[in-house]
């Protein structure tokens, strides 16, 4: 991996690498897709985050930048940041003492992938991330059949909240100003595009809409970081020209900066009776964007 890395570095043209599913075969749980023993996975891990010490290291010395797409996570943060591929021998601390300084980004690949304790476990997660100084880039999934989340968001009271694809969008900019650092990147796109042609789930390039909201949000410098409430369930963060809010429990959220004409909130989304799905239980599979994801937990815990 450090030698395919260091090839990567020396591409004139290329600003650096994006390590998609960086860590899915060691963090995969025992007999679920991966069929290695704990030990097998935790050796791996080592490996992998030894070749990315070198690999990176070089990338950095040649101008080149390393974006890492993982599941991990800190230890301080007791419930997973989405319910597939987070059984990781080492959490997310260990990555940072291998790297020993050398910078890289963390991608989150389901960003705002469920409301409750998913949601607040990512920004959670974020907010540790920003503390060191670490970019992070969000690729939001908005799927239009469920409004919202895949299979419906579900709220503390196990409630599915509907969102129109405008709410959807400035709840998880919400969530991500909260938790994001200096030199983070938000992104948004259509898993059930209906515009897409080869059926890509997402990553066709109608599925990624350019929305007003971008050109109107002027959050200025942060003035300090997140707060949260003692349940780590609601966060406000106050900004040079406005702030912002987010409820996990229920995805209401305050998007308040006047100065630049985004003036949005929603106090109290939609509801509908929840409905269990089955195939959305624990130790099951579903495609998503045409990789099989298996969750190890029950999903809308």
């Amino acid at each position: 991996a450090n030698s395919v890395l260091d090839e990567i570095g020396n591409e004139e043209s290329v600003l650096g690498s994006f390590l998609d599913n960086a860590e899915s075969v060691h963090c995969d749980s025992e007999d679920v897709q991966v069929i290695l023993t704990d030990q097998e996975r935790a050796e791996i891990q080592n490996a992998t985050m030894e070749a990315w010490k070198i690999g990176f290291a070089k990338m950095v010395g040649k101008g080149r930048y390393p974006v890492l797409s993982t599941t991990n996570q800190f230890k301080s943060v007791d419930f997973p940041v989405v319910p597939f591929e987070n059984e990781c021998p080492y959490p997310e601390e260990n990555i940072l003492e291998s790297l020993q300084g050398i910078p890289f980004a963390r991608n989150y690949e389901f960003f705002m992938w469920q409301l409750n304790q998913t949601c607040s476990a990512q920004i959670q997660n974020m907010i540790e991330e920003s503390s060191h100084g670490i970019p992070v880039f969000v690729h939001v999934p908005w799927f239009p059949n469920s409004k919202g989340c895949l299979g419906g968001c579900r709220d503390n009271k196990n409630r599915i909240r509907e969102f129109s694809e405008a709410e959807f969008l400035e709840m998880s900019i919400a969530g991500f100003l909260v938790g994001m650092g200096k030199g983070s990147y938000f992104g948004f796109s259509n898993m059930q595009d209906k515009d897409d042609p080869y059926a890509m789930g997402g990553w066709y390039d109608s599925s990624w809409k350019y929305y007003s909201q971008y050109d109107q949000l002027r959050t200025g410098k942060p003035e300090g970081p997140a707060e949260m409430d003692a349940d780590k369930m609601f966060f406000r963060r106050t900004f040079k020209n406005g702030n912002v809010s987010l409820d996990c429990r229920t995805g209401a959220y305050n998007l308040s900066f006047p100065a630049s004409g985004l003036e949005s909130h929603l106090d109290n989304p939609s509801t509908k009776k929840a409905m269990l799905l089955p195939s959305l239980r624990k130790g099951t599979c579903v495609m998503i964007h045409g990789i099989k994801r298996c969750f190890t937990r029950d999903f809308f815990s």
